[in-house]
């Protein structure tokens, strides 16, 4: 894949490594399913190619930053659109211009976006209604009561338990309202020798976070 097999799926932007994490069945991979849904949409093909509903073509760009595996991700991405005759454009700007003059004005058609919620996978500032503003980061737009409801209740509540819950029933709602294609969780791969024991993979929020259990790593050793 154009991550070059760094990454794993994720329906809803939080990583299975994360305790909030929820296993809620994803919408799948399916251009056939993708083609059949736009065909009853009214999206027909037109004769050159791209597909139609009355005098409005599916046509737009995808904008991303000019860094080559941004680039090469939008690439596959919207090679998979045009392979169900959506007509789209690779639009690539260095970071500033990405972010402040694309990404926050809400300047884009379509955008490849990196999010990195931090420690604690808290979605309320991504998808609350209240953050659809610049300079909220509700890129989307989307608004939902029911998952404004649950994004507040989430972060108000300290039991981890009813929290896990909570981001069951947000996984739901972001699945169904499709206002995003969350793509994977990236994936950092590193040589540990193979005579240390007591390592443990884990979530990681920064490249220290590597060495959260360092003080149990071990060398077994022996006494002369």
């Amino acid at each position: 894949s154009a991550a070059g097999g760094r990454g794993e799926p994720t329906d809803t932007g939080i990583p299975a490594a994360s305790w909030a994490h929820a296993d809620v069945a994803g919408r799948g991979f399916s251009p056939g399913a993708a083609a059949r849904a736009l065909e009853i949409a009214g999206w027909s093909r037109g004769r050159d190619g791209v597909r139609r509903k009355g005098d409005l073509r599916l046509s737009f760009t995808l904008s991303t930053s000019n860094d080559r595996d941004r680039v090469a991700i939008a690439e596959d991405v919207a090679r998979q659109w045009r392979a169900v005759d959506a007509e789209v454009e690779v639009l690539r700007l260095d970071a500033a211009t990405y972010i402040d003059g694309h990404l926050l004005p809400r300047a884009f058609q379509t955008a490849l976006v990196e999010i990195d919620p931090g420690p604690d996978p808290d979605p309320y500032p991504f998808w609350h209604s209240s953050q659809v503003a610049e300079p909220g980061r509700n890129l989307a737009g989307f608004s939902s009561p029911q998952l404004d409801d649950v994004l507040q209740r989430a972060r108000q509540n300290t039991d981890m338990a009813r929290r896990k819950e909570l981001y069951e029933d947000f996984a739901t709602f972001l699945i169904d309202g499709a206002p995003a294609v969350p793509l994977y969780a990236p994936v950092s791969t590193y040589v540990q020798r193979s005579d240390v024991r007591g390592f443990e993979a884990s979530l990681l929020f920064s490249p220290a976070s590597r060495f959260w259990n360092a003080h149990e790593w071990y060398v077994k050793t022996r006494v002369r």
